[in-house]
């Protein structure tokens, strides 16, 4: 799973640190099983085009 949270800081622009931090501070479940982060990051891929158009 840690692939996946590096994946995220990449996208996120941050370090692996920061972006746990930031999921800690947020509450965020490190638990997260494989289907629920990608769930997540598509998401978030959306917010992120949506805001560019």
């Amino acid at each position: 799973m840690r692939g996946g949270f590096r994946w995220g800081a990449e996208l996120a622009g941050l370090s692996l640190r920061e972006f746990l931090h930031e999921l800690r501070s947020r509450r965020v479940p490190l638990n997260y099983d494989l289907e629920e982060l990608e769930k997540d990051m598509k998401t978030m891929m959306t917010l992120i085009e949506g805001g560019r158009g």
